[in-house]
C-alpha cells in the first residue's frame, strides 16, 4: 500500500475515536456515515490511481521483454562484418593447399608448411590485437585499422594470383596471404568483445543471446564459403587455366569489403568503451612480483609461490591467478588434437586430390569435401546435447566435460588411423621405379606395319600396338633395330640413343614410305590436382598451310582441349584433362575438323595416358588407341566420408566441449586470458605439423598419419591422467575483483 494511502486511513480513525458522547454519536453517525462514503470515495480513487499506475507497471515489464527479445542495432550491423571475416576466412582455408599446389606450384610438404604457418599467425595474433585493444587504440580502432590491412592483402592475393611471372605471382600471393593472416587474427578478439561492450552490466541473457548469434552467423558463413569457393574455383575458367583462383579470391575479398564497410559505416550507434589497460599485462606483472619476493624471501616459506605478492595485491587476485595456472596446466598436452584437425585443410585434402571422384557421372571435388565437416557440427550438437550426453549419463560414461574431451581426442586418433590406412591405398598403386642403372621405354608402334624389334632386344609388336621394354641400360648408347613387315615397307630402321631419365617414350611410325623413330623423356608421376595427364604420339599426312597449324580437338560434356600440331609426326608434351569420357576429332580437309568422332577415350583421375593417332586421308584412315602408364585412382573419395564425420564429432567433444569448460573455469575478469590461451593451443599444433614436416621428413604421408595418430594417443593418456586428478571450480566463488 501507498504511503498516503496509510496516511488517510489513519487520519480518519483519529476523527471517529475522538467523539464519545452518546449525544454526538448522531452527529457523529451521519458524520462517520459522510466519512466513511467520503473514505469509499478515497478509496474509489486511489483504486483508479493504482489501476492507472499498474498498466504502467505492465508496460514496463512487456517493455522490458521486448528488449531482451530484441537485439541492439549495432550487433546487426557486427554480426554482418563478421559474415564477411568468416566467409573470407573459410574461403581462403578451403581452396589454400590446392591454391598453393596448383598454382603456385609448391610441393606438397611446402604447401603444408605455408597452410599452417599461416593458421599459426592466425592464432598467435588474437593475444596481441587484444592487448592493443585493451592498452591503447580500443577494440573499435583496432577493428578498422586490421581490417584496412586486410583488405589491402585480399586485394595483393586476388591480383598475385593472376598467372604472369612464376616469381612474382608467389612473391604477392605470399604477402597477401601473411597481410589477411595478420589481420583476420588481431580482429578476431576484438569483434567478439565489441560485441559484449553493447550490453550492460544486468543484460546476461541477452549477452548470452548475442554469442549464440555469433556462432550462428560463423557456421553460416562457413557452410556457405566451404560450399562456394570449390564451384567459383572449378566451373569457372580464366587466364586460360583449367580454374580459376583469382575469382575465388575476388568474390571472397568483395564479400569481406562490402560486409565490413557496412560495419564501419555505423560506428554511431556502437557502444565504444575506452582502453583501461590489459588483464594479460596486470596478470604478468603479478607473476613477476611473486617470482622476484620468492627468490629475495630466502628464509620465509608460504605454501604457494603466488602467496609472495600478498603484500601487493589482494588474496581474491592471487586464488584467481592459481586457479587460471591450474588450467593452463591442463591445456598442455591439446595442441596436439589442433595438428589433427587442422590437418583436414592440408594432408587431407591433397589425399583427396588422389582418390577418384567419380559418383554416377558426377565428379567430387578435393575441396568440396570440406562442407560435410560444418554439416555435421550443425546436425550433431544438438543430438549431443539433448541426447546423447544425458543417456551416457544415466550410463555414468562421459559425465564431466574433462572426460568428454578425453573421448573426442580418442575419436580423433581413429580419424587419422583410417586415414593412414587409406593413403597406404593409394601409395600401394604408385607404380615401382625400374632398378638402378636401368631406364623403361614404352614403345609405341603408330603405322600399319608389323615390327620385329632386333635390339636392344628381340620382339614382335603388331601394326598400331605398343609394348613395355625394360631393364634397358640407362645413360648408355643403345642401338634400336626395327624390321618392318606386312606392309608396303620392306627397309629396316636403328637408330642410337643415350637415355638419360627412368622413362622414356618411343614412336616408330610410317613417314613417306619410310620408318621414322622419336623418342622423349617420359614420367610417372601422378598430378598433383588430381587431374589426368594426357600426351600425343601423332602421324597425320595433312598437309599444313602457312596460316594455321593442325590440331586434335578432344571433347566432353564439360570441357574441350586442342592440342595443336605443327609438324606431321612426333611426341606432345603432357596436358592436364580434367577426368571425363571425351570425344576424338582429327583435322579435316577442308573444315577444321572431321565431322564424326575418331573414338572414345576416358580419362580417370590421376592417370597418366597416351594417346597414338594416325591419320591417312589418303586410304580414309582415323585410328585413335590408348596406353595407360598410370593407373587411375581405384579408391572412391566417399572413403574419406567416415574420417570426415569422426573427427567432426571428436571436435564437438573436445573443442566445443573445451570451450564451455574453460569458459566455466576461468575467474570473471580473467576469461579473455582462458579464451586467447585456448587460441594459441591452436597455433602451438600448427608449429607441431611444421616441425615434423620439416624435422622428421618422412619419406610417405601415411607414416605422418599414423606419426600423429601415435602422439595423440600418448597425449589423451596423459590428458586424462591430468584430467583424473583436475579439481572443478565452482563459478559461484570467483569475485569481481581489480587488478
Amino acid at each position: 500500500m501507498p504511503e498516503e494511502d496509510v496516511a488517510n486511513s489513519e487520519e480518519t480513525e483519529a476523527e471517529s475515536d475522538d467523539n464519545d458522547t452518546k449525544n454526538e454519536k448522531k452527529e457523529n453517525k451521519s458524520e462517520t456515515k459522510n466519512q466513511k462514503s467520503k473514505k469509499k470515495r478515497d478509496d474509489k480513487n486511489k483504486k483508479n490511481k493504482k489501476d492507472k499506475k499498474k498498466p504502467k507497471a505492465k508496460d514496463k515489464n512487456s517493455e522490458k521483454k521486448s528488449d531482451e527479445k530484441n537485439i541492439p542495432e549495432a550487433i546487426k550491423f557486427l554480426l554482418v562484418g563478421e559474415f564477411g571475416e568468416k566467409f573470407y576466412f573459410y574461403s581462403l582455408r578451403t581452396i589454400l593447399t590446392l591454391f598453393l599446389t596448383q598454382h603456385l606450384l609448391f610441393g606438397p610438404n611446402t604447401a603444408a608448411k605455408l597452410s599452417h604457418s599461416l593458421k599459426m599467425t592466425i592464432y598467435i595474433l588474437p593475444m596481441f590485437g587484444a592487448l592493443l585493444a585493451d592498452s591503447y587504440l580500443g577494440k573499435f580502432k583496432v577493428i578498422f585499422y586490421f581490417a584496412i590491412l586486410m583488405s589491402f592483402g585480399n586485394i595483393i592475393l586476388t591480383i598475385g594470383s593472376i598467372p604472369g611471372n612464376p616469381y612474382t605471382m608467389r612473391a604477392s600471393s605470399l604477402f597477401g596471404l601473411f597481410a589477411s593472416a595478420v589481420g583476420i587474427g588481431a580482429i578476431r578478439p576484438c569483434i567478439t568483445a565489441l560485441g559484449g561492450d553493447q550490453y550492460g552490466v544486468g543484460e546476461a541473457k541477452r549477452r548470452l543471446r548475442y554469442f549464440s548469434l555469433l556462432y550462428f552467423t560463423m557456421s553460416v558463413a562457413s557452410l556457405f564459403a566451404t560450399a562456394i569457393a570449390p564451384v567459383l574455383r572449378f566451373n569457372i575458367a580464366c587466364f586460360d587455366q583449367l580454374t580459376c583462383f583469382p575469382v575465388t579470391f575476388f568474390v571472397s575479398s568483395l564479400v569481406f569489403i562490402i560486409n565490413f564497410s557496412v560495419f564501419l559505416f555505423h560506428k554511431p550507434l556502437f557502444v565504444i568503451k575506452k582502453p583501461k589497460g590489459s588483464v594479460f599485462l596486470s596478470v604478468f606483472r603479478c607473476m613477476v612480483y611473486a617470482w622476484k619476493k620468492k627468490r629475495k624471501a630466502k628464509d620465509e616459506k608460504k605454501e604457494h609461490w603466488l602467496d609472495y605478492a600478498e603484500d601487493r595485491y589482494s588474496k581474491d587476485v592471487i586464488y584467481d591467478i592459481k586457479c587460471l595456472l591450474r588450467l593452463l596446466f591442463i591445456y598442455i598436452p591439446l595442441p596436439v588434437f589442433w595438428s589433427l584437425y587442422d590437418q583436414q585443410v592440408s594432408r587431407w585434402i591433397l589425399q583427396a586430390v588422389n582418390m577418384n571422384g567419380e559418383l554416377n557421372g558426377h565428379f567430387i571435388r578435393p575441396d568440396q569435401m570440406l562442407i560435410v565437416n560444418p554439416i555435421v557440427i550443425i546436425l550433431f550438437l544438438p543430438l549431443f546435447e539433448y541426447f546423447i550426453y544425458p543417456w551416457l549419463g544415466k550410463i555414468k560414461l562421459c559425465r564431466t566435460p574433462l572426460q568428454r574431451m578425453t573421448v573426442g581426442g580418442i575419436l580423433s586418433v581413429c580419424a587419422f588411423m583410417m586415414a593412414g590406412f587409406i593413403q597406404l591405398r593409394i601409395e600401394s598403386e604408385v607404380p615401382p621405379p625400374p632398378p638402378k642403372g636401368f631406364t623403361e621405354v614404352l614403345l609405341i608402334n603408330n603405322s600399319p606395319c608389323s615390327l620385329e624389334m632386333e635390339s636392344p632386344q628381340s620382339e614382335k609388336i603388331g601394326k598400331f600396338d605398343h609394348s613395355f621394354v625394360k631393364s634397358v641400360p640407362i645413360r648408355q648408347n643403345v642401338n634400336w633395330g626395327f624390321v618392318p613387315s606386312n606392309c608396303s615397307v620392306t627397309k629396316s630402321k636403328s637408330k642410337t640413343f643415350n637415355s638419360s631419365s627412368a622413362y622414356q617414350s618411343m614412336m616408330v611410325t610410317l613417314e613417306d614410305e619410310e620408318l621414322h623413330i622419336y623418342v622423349e623423356n617420359d614420367t610417372r608421376k601422378k598430378r598433383i590436382d588430381g587431374n589426368s595427364k594426357v600426351r600425343l604420339h601423332y602421324n597425320t599426312d595433312m598437309e599444313f598451310d602457312t596460316e594455321k597449324n593442325l590440331t586434335f580437338m578432344f571433347k566432353s560434356s564439360r570441357k574441350t582441349y586442342t592440342v595443336i600440331i605443327a609438324v606431321r609426326s612426333g611426341i606432345t608434351d603432357y596436358f592436364p584433362f580434367i577426368p571425363a569420357i571425351y570425344s576424338v576429332y582429327f583435322p579435316g580437309i577442308f573444315t577444321d575438323y572431321e565431322e564424326n568422332p575418331s573414338g572414345e577415350l576416358k580419362f580417370e583421375t590421376g592417370g597418366s595416358y597416351t594417346v597414338y593417332v594416325h591419320q591417312n586421308t589418303f586410304k580414309k584412315m582415323s585410328l585413335v588407341s590408348v596406353v595407360t602408364t598410370v593407373t587411375a585412382t581405384s579408391i572412391n573419395i566417399l572413403w574419406q566420408l567416415p574420417q570426415i564425420i569422426i573427427i567432426a564429432i571428436g571436435e564437438i567433444m573436445f573443442s566445443v566441449t573445451g570451450l564451455a569448460f574453460s569458459y566455466s573455469q576461468a575467474p570473471l575478469y580473467l576469461k579473455s586470458v582462458v579464451q586467447a590461451a585456448w587460441l594459441f593451443n591452436s597455433a602451438i599444433g600448427n608449429l607441431l605439423v611444421i616441425f615434423v614436416i620439416q624435422v622428421l621428413n618422412m619419406n610417405k604421408i601415411s607414416q605422418e598419419l599414423f606419426t600423429f595418430a601415435g602422439l595423440m594417443a600418448i597425449s589423451m593418456i596423459i590428458f586424462a591422467a591430468m584430467a583424473h586428478y583436475y579439481e572443478y571450480k565452482d563459478i559461484n566463488k570467483f569475485k569481481e575483483v581489480d587488478l
